[in-house]
């Protein structure tokens, strides 16, 4: 049986871009082609978070929004 690790611990790869974040004045936030929803609200979510941070981030969705997800 595996152990799970403790929230409070990192992953490796995790713990790997939460240090390149940190050190980036510059972050680009994209989903994939054709995105629903919860990639667009993730991305969303993600961008305002790194401004709270106050960093300079940037969403870009890589193709035209679906309408259904325009608002």
């Amino acid at each position: 049986m595996r152990s799970t690790p403790s929230p409070s611990t990192p992953q490796p790869e995790f713990s790997q871009a939460l240090k390149l974040v940190n050190a980036a004045r510059r972050v680009l936030v994209t989903t994939v082609k054709n995105p629903r929803g919860d990639a667009l609200a993730s991305a969303l979510a993600i961008g305002a978070a790194l401004r709270s941070l106050a960093k300079d981030a940037l969403v870009v969705i890589p193709n035209a929004i679906a309408d259904k997800w325009q608002f």
